[in-house]
């Protein structure tokens, strides 16, 4: 399934990029700032960082999401499994799950400026209706990303992709703090807990407005990888 929807991604950018005449621009790690910074190591292996021992209970997802390419860390021995995950990553990881998709730098967010790391990400995630502001002209890249705003993004980023996101029953049922999903997140909550993307904070707390960690959003996103 994997190499399937790698496939359709890869074809449906590809297609974009002929039609519209352009090549989707390149990161490099000069430009991804500090707070995203690539680290100089080998894939293949155990990667050196010291905040990530064999014994800690995300290491697949990480080793997963480095292997990928989908995260990095925050510096060449640090990867911050327990820092919070924020609006800007986010947007950059989804970005690099689209293989670079192109985007007009068109955003209008006031608190993002021209050549930041996240600059194209959120550029992209606004055009394609993945991400929407949480103001007038305000994105928030610094804002850390809630639970239900995470799984909102995986939701409309498979729907964008064209990926069946039907669903039965009500997923979210067993869960007592459910009525607290916000209302424009609600389907993609059902949706991510019915795959199996996301699961409570407890076996009937579902905790939406609970802030993911960079630990939590790899589990997440690794599940999501795998699942389409």
């Amino acid at each position: 399934m994997r190499r399937k929807w790698t496939r359709r991604v890869g074809c449906l950018v590809l297609v974009a990029l002929l039609f519209l005449g352009v090549v989707p621009p390149m990161v490099t790690a000069s430009q991804l700032g500090s707070e995203e910074v690539a680290a100089d190591i080998n894939l293949a292996n155990t990667p050196g960082f010291s905040d990530v021992p064999t014994n800690h209970w995300a290491r697949e997802a990480i080793l997963f999401m480095l292997e990928t390419e989908l995260m990095i860390g925050t510096s060449a021995s640090l990867f911050a499994p327990e820092a919070n995950l924020n609006r800007a990553m986010a947007a950059t990881i989804l970005w690099r799950m689209s293989d670079f998709a192109w985007a007009p730098d068109l955003h209008g967010f006031h608190d993002v400026e021209p050549g930041r790391w996240y600059s194209q990400s959120v550029a992209w995630v606004a055009f394609a209706n993945i991400a929407q502001g949480t103001g007038v002209n305000t994105f928030s890249p610094q804002a850390s990303i809630t639970r239900e705003q995470l799984v909102t993004m995986l939701y409309r980023f498979a729907r964008h992709f064209e990926v069946d996101t039907r669903i039965s029953g009500d997923p979210l049922q067993p869960f007592t703090d459910r009525t607290t999903v916000s209302p424009w997140a609600r389907d993609a909550m059902a949706w991510a807990v019915y795959n199996g993307l996301i699961t409570g904070a407890t076996a009937t707390r579902l905790a939406p407005q609970g802030v993911a960690n960079r630990a939590q959003a790899a589990v997440i996103l690794m599940r999501f990888y795998e699942e389409i």
